[in-house]
């Protein structure tokens, strides 16, 4: 086919009128053997199909056998270790009030989590103990009670523990003074001399144990004290992975080695205690090995400081999460510098993950979208081409935050080669009762709808860091396993970057261990599976796509260039009809904004002036950058009489900025109103182009309605007035204003909060506005954000007011519940906000819709009523839909509601048209959505 159309395709061909369909035919074809053949760059066979080499510089230390445990002193008594103590004179627990922060008393019959404690370990026999919320329990000295206040440990914290045969322990305090139950029910440091285990006085305890033992480096290292763990971790790194395991890898059809590592990396080989060195020598040699046998590695942060998600695996000394602190994170960052500079320019390196599964809710996402930020620029400073890969939140039993929430977040802006880590584990207890069909009929179902929705978007690719051939509980048949191997290889193998499986060797669960897998015939991969396609197709392929692509760049540069000479005459029109009309100009640099009109005045554009700008955002400082999106970064200024202003400014890689910018200019500079964010003013200097809009000091409302920190400031007063401010403003755009403008992007980030919690309705750049009878118009490029979008839109490219109408029923589901409309992946879930707000509705349960936080202070009538008009908003045919005309009424008195329908079943990523893009980001005080792809 391509020999028969090659002679036909030349530079003369190209400037006929219809050479642009020989040239299109041809970059399709292009497009589509790339997704086939290499949709990661570097990578043999196209995608990744990897192994994780864990539990080697990141112990993990159950999945050994022998233990590498053997030989610690009190080995049921290393760090994170909980327990509980109760008096054998009084028979009463004892308990931290409070779970800490307060006194500690012998007085519960019961042991619970005030009862809990967690050890730290100093030696073999002196502990300090932690309480439930994180204090220590602390004591002066001789005579003194014991309390659960100390938020550090030191000598005063600190106490020996003395065992007996039988379970029974006496404690001393580092004062010398020993432990012991008063009458009172107080603990304190006043026993006279040394108790014994026999004679049943009050200084004697019955320690038990309970929860899981933690078994990850930190006990590791600080239970064998640095000589044993040096010699332990040392023949640990040397013999559990080799050479000849990369060549296994090779030869068994792995292309690329997944390499967790903990963040004392970056200080060996002398990293603070109690870690010993050897882990970075070790790292030196996978990525030899790598290179000898032509595999690719990937760095993953496993461990980082503080914990990120207080499991065993990321060293965590006692469980706790506490990697949010601001110097753990920036640890973290250190830790992502080390490496990039380090490997940034190694061969080896495909990729580098900036951290691995986070925990939700103690991971804010805010913090962690912020980290990822950083992260990335981090890695792109040492290396313009390896991948940065950003793993989800993980929550509980697969209770996991919705992952198009992070792909939104990371699409456009700039990046490029991101990737979207899912970590698909499948071993919760709500799925281990489930048989082998039930977890295959999981998979295709959700699993795959999942990671499909976000594969057709155009955004990050999607990996899947970790999986593992398991299900169940207890063993299962060979052929069993062998099915269910089969099935996650189909489902994870259309992942747009690949995989990576849990692990090359596990000598505990063998069904984890790739090798054992591998050796006894659960699955097999081919040692070249595309070998005929790169033998035989691929070189005929890069002649013919080297043949079009230089065909392709000249027809590109001719096309670009008319199409930028069309745009700036376009928008230079703009702007002297501004200049002609309405605008007002200040060639001043100290100019400001004359904010001098009353509401309702038609406020007059304003020309600023570059060197104004610059003074105010401080030449564009880093500092003053608020966020950035597909149009480009966004800072925040104040001028010269104090009003503070954001300015949004065109990246030159943005493709659509200039179509956006006019869009912007024409439209929100002849609209006013109390609920629509004000366009003070634009800027142009050569090819740079600014808009300049009031500054909203509350930021964006998702930055409150999700956080669980920041969401009990929105009371359900402020949240009704917020709807109905949203309401007000889009029906403004609908039918009040001098032109009919569909928004065509609305969604919670884009809505912006002043300094009263007012709303204003942001980001126009994807609005369209129609005709006087126009009711109804069809685009080829359907542009918005997941879960927004209404059916007709998503499918059809079709849109009008019942689009606008359809996010506007999402909005009031997402205030009602502070829920994301995409944030249900459970098995036994709804598919998503709409779904499960409708199920919960039919039963009469409408109040577990109502956020948690909000507790019983609501309008039970405000409430009832905003569902009802959610739930007829986001119905799935438009002419079933009210008008915002009617949802005004509706919200503002007591007039009769039809009974809604049942909404769409689920919300495809993209439209089927081949040219769809979804891209959406927020700041926390301008937001922007951008149409561009990967």
């Amino acid at each position: 086919f391509f020999i028969s159309i090659v002679p036909c395709i030349t530079p003369v061909a190209l400037m006929d009128s219809v050479s642009w369909k020989w040239l299109l035919l041809s970059m399709l074809f292009i497009s589509w053997a790339r997704s086939a053949l290499c949709v990661v760059d570097g990578i043999k066979g196209g995608k990744v199909r990897g192994v994780n080499l864990g539990n080697w510089l990141v112990v993990d230390g159950w999945m050994s056998k022998p233990s590498l445990f053997e030989g610690i002193a009190n080995r049921d008594m290393l760090d994170g270790a909980e327990f509980r103590l109760k008096s054998v004179s009084l028979n009463k627990y004892v308990s931290a009030k409070e779970g800490g922060g307060a006194g500690v008393f012998v007085d519960q019959d019961k042991g619970d989590s005030w009862e809990t404690f967690k050890l730290w370990r100093v030696s073999p026999s002196e502990y300090q103990f932690r309480a439930l919320k994180g204090q220590f329990l602390s004591c002066t000295g001789k005579g003194a009670s014991v309390t659960a206040t100390s938020k550090s440990p030191s000598l005063n914290e600190t106490f020996t523990i003395e065992r007996s045969s039988y379970g029974r322990v006496i404690i001393k305090h580092s004062s010398g003074v020993y432990l012991q139950a008063s009458s009172k029910n107080e603990l304190k440091a006043d026993y006279v001399g040394k108790p014994g285990f026999t004679d049943g006085n009050a200084a004697i305890f019955n320690m038990t144990f309970v929860g899981n033992y933690l078994q990850g480096e930190y006990q590791l290292s600080n239970g064998h004290g640095p000589k044993n763990a040096t010699k332990v971790l040392t023949e640990h790194r040397n013999s559990y992975v080799t050479r000849d395991d990369f060549q296994f890898l090779r030869e068994h059809g792995i292309n690329t080695v997944r390499i967790p590592v903990g963040w004392w990396i970056t200080k060996d080989p002398n990293p603070p205690a109690p870690y010993v060195g050897g882990s970075l020598a070790a790292l030196d040699n996978a990525f030899k090995w790598a290179q000898e046998f032509g595999l690719k590695c990937i760095i993953v942060l496993y461990a980082a400081p503080g914990s990120q998600n207080g499991k065993q695996h990321t060293s965590s000394r006692d469980g706790s999460i506490d990697w949010p602190i601001s110097d753990n994170i920036q640890q973290s960052l250190d830790a992502i510098e080390f490496l990039a500079s380090k490997y940034g320019n190694n061969s080896a390196l495909l990729g580098i993950s900036l951290l691995n599964e986070p925990h939700s809710p103690d991971v804010p996402f805010n913090t962690l979208q912020k980290y990822y930020n950083d992260g990335y620029d981090i890695v792109r400073k040492h290396s313009t081409t390896a991948y940065v890969i950003m793993c989800q939140l993980r929550g509980d039993d697969g209770a996991d935050p919705d992952p198009a929430v992070l792909y939104n977040a990371n699409t456009g802006n700039g990046k490029s080669n991101v990737v979207v880590d899912l970590l698909y584990y499948n071993l919760y207890p709500s799925l281990a009762n489930m048989s082998l069909q039930e977890n295959i009929n999981y998979l295709y179902g959700t699993r795959k709808t999942q990671m499909n929705s976000l594969n057709a978007a155009e955004g990050p690719l999607v990996f899947i860091g970790e999986w593992v051939n398991e299900f169940g509980r207890g063993k299962w048949s060979q052929k069993e396993y062998q099915k269910y191997g089969s099935a996650q290889l189909d489902v994870y193998g259309s992942a747009s970057f690949g995989w990576a499986y849990w692990t090359l060797k596990n000598d505990v669960v063998e069904t984890w261990s790739f090798m054992w897998i591998i050796n006894n015939n659960y699955f097999q991969l081919t040692a070249g599976g595309m070998a005929i396609v790169w033998k035989i197709i691929v070189p005929v392929f890069i002649s013919v796509a080297t043949i079009m692509c230089v065909l392709g760049y000249i027809y590109r540069v001719k096309r670009n260039r008319t199409r930028k000479r069309g745009a700036l005459k376009g928008l230079q029109g703009v702007i002297t009809d501004l200049l002609k009309s309405k605008a007002t100009y200040n060639d001043r640099p100290d100019n400001s904004f004359d904010d001098g009109k009353t509401e309702g005045e038609t406020q007059e554009l304003q020309i600023f002036n570059y060197a104004c700008l610059s003074n105010a955002t401080n030449n564009f400082c880093l500092k003053n950058k608020l966020g950035e999106g597909g149009f480009g970064p966004v800072y925040k200024g104040k001028l010269q009489n104090q009003k503070e202003i954001a300015v949004k400014r065109l990246s030159k890689h943005s493709g659509q900025g200039i179509e956006e910018f006019k869009n912007e200019v024409v439209l929100i500079s002849k609209l006013q109103h109390r609920n629509l964010v004000r366009l003070l003013g634009c800027c142009i200097r050569g090819a740079q182009y600014m808009l300049i809009y009031e500054y909203m000091p509350k930021g964006s409302l998702d930055t409150f309605l999700f956080d669980p920190s920041k969401k009990a400031q929105l009371d359900w007063a402020k949240r009704f007035n917020i709807i109905g401010g949203i309401a007000r403003g889009l029906l403004y755009l609908h039918r009040d204003s001098r032109l009919r403008v569909i928004h065509r992007d609305l969604k919670v980030s884009n809505i912006l909060l002043d300094e009263n919690m007012t709303p204003k309705i942001s980001d126009f750049g994807m609005a369209r506005i129609f005709g006087g009878d126009q009711i109804i118009a069809e685009t080829n490029r359907v542009v918005g954000t997941f879960g927004y979008m209404s059916p007709e839109y998503v499918m059809g490219g079709t849109f009008s007011e019942k689009s606008d109408v359809f996010s506007f029923g999402v909005l009031i589901l997402e205030i009602v519940s502070s829920k994301r409309n995409n944030s249900f992946y459970k098995p036994e879930q709804p598919s998503n906000l709409l779904l499960h707000t409708w199920e919960l509705w039919n039963e009469g349960k409408w109040p577990e819709v109502v956020d948690e936080a909000l507790g019983d202070l609501y309008s039970s009538s405000e409430v009832i009523k905003c569902i009802h008009i959610g739930l007829l908003c986001v119905q799935n045919r438009a002419i079933d839909r009210p008008t915002m005309a009617e949802v005004d009424i509706m919200l503002t008195s007591e007039t009769n509601r039809p009974s809604p329908k049942e909404p769409p079943y689920t919300f495809p990523a993209s439209s089927d048209k081949p040219d769809s893009g979804l891209t959406s980001c927020s700041s926390n005080d301008v937001t922007v959505t951008a149409v561009e792809g990967r």
